[in-house]
């Protein structure tokens, strides 16, 4: 009997043909299943991530032993904009891995801690490189030789924080002018002053391209005429200066530049660490105001800006809080990291404005996204976090991952999301995921000890002069018109504003022989903080907070002038306006004050306390002090009295001011926590208590100074006694010409414009010398010798020549109603609609 195969093949389609629906569906079932398996795996390789979060850890997988307290954490370097006297760094631990596992990993090895490092994230104090593991993990790679090869895909960024609306260009008919509707001298421009600004700028600028000589080079040293790249290593005097040529209408000139700034539509550099402010406040910011000054013709430019814009995002794109790595290493292959864990705060905060700007120019949500988490962020940790409310201490903790102490209860840890593994120190730990920024030295981190508090030192403006959080929030409600999506931008300033003018203004004390100059004009400076935790008084059920006013004034606290006077129009506010006035006048009568031309690099003054009369100082009372030593007594004050820092007072107090309530009175050996309040940390009692401010002068310029009891003056020094402390180095720096910038603008004062004319003056008169029998412009190390200091800084070109060419230029030049100007003074487009009712 013979079979036919397609017979057969047809006999058994008839007996399966019934089943072949239940097949296919068991099919497609179990196909789906592994591909969502794959998929999830995949998903997690792609993003270097795994689930690794809970909300329970076995107590044992802590670290326990503070013998692991390793060797002291360096500090933090100038170059970060941290204060050298804030504190001292806790000492870093030296964390290991308890598991008795012969099969740990060596994450010293960089393959193994590349491997790893895809899913668990790295968590630094800081960047210092004479730290082996952090040397070995920021290594840059040689796969990576440009910017080109850089990894722009986005990990942890969300841009669902802040959507984009196209609503935000409208503004209501009532909203506030920022120029003055008349100006004193008519406001047109004064031509002779701008040629003369623009001559400097031609001279400088060309002695930069010659030392340069089309190398890609961040500053000059015009003396030596050497090169001096102490940037990011992108130019950032020639990419800065791309919006002072279209002020200056010198677009021919711009050619070469703008030639050389799109060749291969990327930027250049040969560094691997990459500081985060300079990427968006320098270089992003001045091709944007290159881009919208052009009225948007060097089309080449937007493709630039998006594609660096993208690059230098991934700054911030970091595990739990998504705030930025100061210093990130681009060129690293090892990229999931946490902020540092000692970071300034002028690093977190200084490129809300630029993001926003960013998506009002590119319509992507990421960017407003990101900035507006960082605002976020900075607002929910504004209260009950630090000592101070609203502003804070220079050196903060963003990281997001914390390592507390095994006895703490992890779910009393406020704002806390639960435990993640990670890699720190070459060690793997488990931190407990915060969502807020966090001291230094929280009361929750395992290595904090009660008795060794140290002063948060508080400043609202960077070394750099170019990062004001207080200020860059107002810019950007002015930037969003208002828009009542970013009213907590402005609310953010108002209540900051409250402890500024409370605890860092003062009045200096000086000889009544200036009296008759100066005592009807009013005037302040500012002071930066020293702040820490004092007794605890259950009866009274009050928290003491220490307060120093350091006394010292620096050059960039110029600045705060116009942030007050600009405030008080966007803001409605005539109180901003008379402290920015007073500000402004302070700045304006210093270089006389300490018997120079100009301001000096900073200052440090004797408090006045009578403030009806601050004329009152006297050489031989300040000695016998200082011989029996009692100039260095610390003696609060009760900081919550309403009327004390009226700008007229009826104490006659001495020195510093004496606690009336002898109950309330702190001296030295009650600076640390009581005794009682060491029992509420231990038994972690949670009540809340009323904060009440104590208040001091910090005595630090005084330490260690000599002097000549017979002649009552400082030993070897230039300065008069009436100051304590005086960088007499002049820097060229912004701040101040900034400020009358914006008085005459806002105020339409033309004082403003005889001031900063005086002080152009008297500025060429020290900075323009002849050296080897050519003339150059440079910094000064000593304003009283006029010796040179071999230095031209790119803020030069950006800032100083900028706001002295501006304030002579006609009002209509770009008007502070069209216009805003970001820290480093590259000016952005505002695009307005009016709203009519």
């Amino acid at each position: 009997m013979k079979f036919n195969i397609f017979s057969i093949i047809a006999i058994l389609f008839r007996r399966v043909k019934t089943d072949i629906p239940l097949i296919f569906t068991c099919g497609l079932l179990f196909y789906y299943l592994f591909k969502n398996e794959i998929d999830m795996l995949n998903s997690f390789a792609e993003n270097e991530l795994l689930p690794h979060i809970t909300n329970d850890l076995p107590a044992e997988s802590l670290v326990t032993d503070p013998s692991i307290l390793g060797k002291e954490t360096p500090t933090i370097s100038d170059n970060y904009n941290v204060h050298e006297d804030e504190s001292k760094n806790p000492s870093s631990l030296d964390v290991t891995d308890d598991t008795s596992d012969f099969n740990k990993p060596d994450l010293m090895n960089y393959e193994v801690l590349q491997e790893k490092n895809r899913f668990f994230p790295i968590l630094q104090n800081n960047i210092d490189t004479s730290d082996a593991f952090n040397t070995l993990s920021i290594s840059p790679s040689k796969k990576i030789s440009s910017f080109k090869d850089l990894n722009r895909r986005l990990k942890n960024l969300l841009v669902d924080h802040f959507t984009w609306k196209s609503t935000y260009k409208y503004i209501q008919d009532d909203y506030p002018s920022m120029q003055a509707k008349k100006f004193s001298d008519n406001g047109f421009a004064i031509s002779k002053k701008q040629d003369e600004i623009k001559d400097i700028f031609i001279e400088t600028f060309n002695l930069y391209s010659k030392i340069v000589n089309s190398e890609i080079i961040d500053e000059i040293n015009p003396i030596s005429k050497t090169k001096n790249n102490n940037g990011n290593g992108f130019g950032r005097s020639l990419i800065g200066s791309l919006d002072m040529f279209y002020l200056l209408n010198m677009e021919e000139e711009l050619e070469p530049m703008l030639s050389k700034l799109v060749e291969d539509n990327t930027l250049k550099s040969e560094k691997n660490l990459m500081n985060t402010n300079e990427n968006f406040i320098t270089i992003i910011s001045s091709l944007i105001s290159g881009y919208e000054l052009s009225n948007e013709k060097e089309e080449s430019l937007l493709p630039l800006i998006k594609n660096f814009a993208k690059i230098a995002l991934k700054a911030y794109d970091t595990p739990t809080n998504g705030l930025p790595i100061s210093n990130y290493p681009f060129k690293s292959l090892i990229q999931n990291r946490f902020p540092f864990r000692q970071t300034s705060i002028f690093d977190v905060s200084g490129n809300i404005l630029e993001l926003i700007k960013l998506s009002a120019l590119t319509k992507e949500n990421v960017y407003i996204s990101t900035g507006m988490n960082v605002f976020n962020k900075m607002l929910v940790s504004a209260v009950g976090t630090f000592n101070l409310e609203y502003v804070f201490p220079t050196v903060v903790d963003p990281s997001g991952c914390q390592l507390i102490k095994r006895t703490q209860d992890h779910k009393s840890v406020p704002n806390s999301k639960g435990f993640m593994k990670s890699i720190f120190n070459g060690n793997y730990v488990n931190c407990l995921q915060r969502s807020t920024i966090i001291p230094i030295n929280d009361e929750y981190n395992f290595d904090y000890d009660i008795n060794k508090q140290e002063d948060e030192y508080i400043d609202l403006i960077n070394d750099d002069g170019n990062v004001n959080y207080l200020f860059s929030f107002l810019k950007s409600y002015h930037l969003m018109n208002g828009n009542n999506d970013f009213v907590e931008l402005r609310d953010y300033f108002e209540n900051a504003f409250n402890f500024i003018n409370k605890f860092m203004f003062y009045k200096p004390l000086l000889p009544s022989t200036m009296k008759e100059k100066y005592d009807d004009l009013d005037f302040v400076f500012f002071t930066p903080l020293y702040v820490k935790k004092g007794g605890l008084h259950v009866e009274k059920h009050t928290q003491e907070i220490l307060i120093k006013q350091s006394l010292k004034f620096k050059a960039q606290h110029c600045q705060l002038g116009g942030v007050f006077l600009y405030a008080s129009k966007l803001l409605k506010n005539e109180t901003y306006m008379d402290v920015g006035k007073q500000l402004i006048n302070g700045c304006t009568i210093l270089p006389e004050i300490v018997g120079l031309d100009v301001i000096p690099a900073s200052v440090t003054f004797d408090k006045c306390l009578n403030t009806k009369n601050c004329y009152t100082f006297d050489p031989q009372e300040k000695l016998n002090s200082l011989k029996d030593r009692t100039i260095f007594d610390d003696v609060y004050i009760n900081g919550n009295d309403e009327n004390y820092f009226k700008v007229h007072d009826n104490s006659n107090k001495k020195r510093d001011f004496i606690v009336e309530d002898s109950e309330d009175k702190v001296d030295e050996k009650s600076q640390m926590l009581s005794e009682m309040y060491k029992k509420q940390e231990q038994s972690k009692i949670k009540v809340p208590y009323k904060k009440q401010f104590m208040l001091t002068t910090s005595k630090i310029a005084l330490q260690h100074k000599q002097f000549l009891s017979e002649k009552a003056t400082w030993l070897n020094e230039k300065y008069p006694f009436y100051i304590n402390s005086m960088d007499t180095s002049f820097l060229m720096r912004p701040e101040f010409v900034e400020s009358l910038f914006y008085a005459y603008r806002i105020t339409g004062d033309s004082k403003y414009r005889d001031i900063a004319s005086d002080s152009f003056e008297k500025m060429m008169t020290h900075v323009r010398q002849v050296h080897n029998r050519h003339i150059a412009i440079s910094a000064i190390k000593d304003l009283f010798t006029d010796k040179e200091l071999d230095s031209l800084p790119y803020y030069w070109f950006t800032r100083t020549l900028k706001y002295y060419y501006l304030i002579f230029s006609d009002i209509s030049t770009y008007s502070l109603d069209d216009y805003i100007f970001n820290g480093d003074g590259h000016i952005f487009k505002k695009n307005y609609e009016i709203l009519t009712k």
